[in-house]
């Protein structure tokens, strides 16, 4: 399929996702940022319209768009994507390297993470390891991504708790905000799974780590956590 008819897709989702909000934005102006679960309602419909639309040509739309930076329009080509989550082109996981470059955005990175990359690096474990290196990445939404997909495959059994706490080692004094509160919360989330690994965590952490990180983190905790860190000596005590 050539990339014009990928445009004329990106222009009926486009439609489409003025519709779904209700059709009281003019055409001839730009969509605003439109919330999840609009551009979700949206993609149902374009799937009753495209009969032809398969797994394959899904990634290729997914690619098309994501090189014209449209958040709306990404966001669509993300869930269309996500219809064919149990069976993904093997190219999918090559594609996803590529759109992580083109992130500007927490939805799209979030979203791409918990629907389609999680998955794929539950399917090869070889993945795992490639993702871990971009705690190193000089782009912070690569590094978000990383941090999300890393818990998606934690939460779904495809690695252990003390994988992603070493993984986090790398990113507990990253200086940027969107990349803190992920790693915010996803401590939260494997504190549900095993508070007592996390606590021993945090206290080596404690006095090393950013202090957005470190306080987000621990506000979630349970009172006896918190009241274990607050006890805990710092190394310069």
């Amino acid at each position: 399929m050539i990339s014009a008819s990928y445009s004329d897709w990106r222009v009926m989702a486009d439609q489409l996702l003025r519709e779904a909000e209700g059709g009281s934005l003019d055409a001839d102006k730009a969509l605003p940022e439109l919330p999840t679960r609009t551009i979700q309602a949206a993609v149902k419909q374009f799937r009753k319209k495209q009969w032809l639309l398969t797994a394959n040509t899904a990634v290729e739309f997914c690619d098309f768009v994501f090189r014209e930076q449209r958040r709306n329009e990404t966001l669509f080509a993300i869930y269309t994507l996500t219809l064919y989550k149990e069976r993904l082109p093997t190219q999918t996981w090559d594609k996803i390297e590529t759109w992580v470059q083109y992130l500007q955005d927490r939805d799209l990175c979030d979203e791409l993470a918990i629907n389609l990359a999680g998955r794929l690096v539950i399917q090869d474990k070889s993945r795992a390891r490639q993702l871990m290196t971009w705690s190193h990445s000089r782009n912070g939404w690569a590094r978000r991504f990383a941090v999300v997909t890393m818990l998606v495959v934690c939460k779904k059994g495809g690695c252990n708790l003390s994988d992603v706490l070493h993984f986090l080692d790398d990113l507990m004094s990253d200086e940027v905000q969107h990349v803190q509160t992920a790693v915010a919360w996803t401590i939260h989330q494997l504190a549900k799974m095993d508070e007592e690994s996390v606590v021993a965590f945090l206290k080596k952490w404690k006095g090393r780590a950013h202090h957005e990180i470190f306080r987000e983190a621990c506000d979630r905790l349970s009172p006896d956590a918190q009241i274990t860190l607050l006890k805990t000596k710092t190394h310069q005590e």
